[in-house]
């Protein structure tokens, strides 16, 4: 009796097990959007920092203000509501929808996939029957905490079914939520109007108590500032072996 007990149990949780693995493994996934909006960053700057008419200070809090634009594609990072679904399972799910430009009717195709505990987006763009570009690629941690973008800047080239596409040209975005309430963000890309093209590389950390820091690095010139949580600041450009320091202070 005893014996036919042990195999019952035993078998009744090899069953159990196996129906289990396979729930999980036949589980879609459910979509939502990018949780991260940069520009919720602004509100951790303080008033000393944003309404400064020092010199330095505004080109501190230009360039932060520059590093958060996302609106030349956050439209783009919202599902609409006229995207179909072609395609899902338990990796994966495929969007398509169509995008008017006013110019130019564009299909917009977006692959949805978690990796391990990491959501990703994955933009194209197609014109008529020509190559497909790369838009953007967006990746989230299941917990929210920390994420990147790519942004091709150059998405238009090759249009033209004609023409072959251009090559790649990202833009990228990092932000990491740290445990003891700070806030890291990274913005790096090359400026293609710059002869020769140049890159440029912002990094900003915010604090819960309203300090912060940032820097700027473009060549052989580079800045850093930092504030205390009035909006009190220093700004020191370094410019090959030249270096000049310049302090504000809140209200001014």
């Amino acid at each position: 009796m005893k014996r036919n007990f042990f195999y019952g149990v035993f078998y009744t949780g090899i069953m159990l097990m196996l129906f289990s693995c396979k729930k999980d493994k036949n589980e879609n996934l459910t979509y939502y959007d990018l949780s991260f909006n940069p520009s919720v960053l602004t509100d951790r700057i303080p008033a000393g920092v944003k309404q400064s008419v020092n010199p330095y200070a505004k080109i501190v809090y230009e360039d932060i203000i520059g590093m958060l634009d996302w609106r030349e594609f956050s439209d783009q990072l919202t599902l609409p509501a006229e995207a179909v679904k072609i395609g899902e399972d338990a990796e994966r799910i495929i969007f398509l929808w169509n995008y008017n430009t006013n110019s130019l009717l564009l299909a917009i195709n977006l692959v949805f996939s978690k990796e391990g505990s990491e959501y990703q987006w994955e933009e194209k763009i197609q014109y008529g029957d020509g190559t497909a570009n790369e838009y953007l690629v967006a990746r989230e941690s299941n917990d929210k905490k920390s994420g990147s973008l790519d942004y091709n800047v150059f998405w238009f080239c090759g249009l033209d079914q004609l023409t072959k596409p251009c090559d790649v040209l990202l833009k990228h975005y990092e932000w990491v939520f740290k445990d003891d309430g700070s806030v890291f963000y990274l913005s790096a890309g090359i400026d293609p109007s710059s002869v020769p093209a140049q890159s440029i590389e912002y990094r900003l950390i915010l604090n819960p108590d309203g300090t912060g820091s940032t820097s700027a690095i473009a060549g052989l010139i580079s800045y850093t500032a930092s504030w205390d949580n009035q909006g009190n600041g220093v700004y020191t450009l370094y410019d090959g072996d030249y270096t000049e320091m310049h302090e504000w202070t809140a209200g001014e």
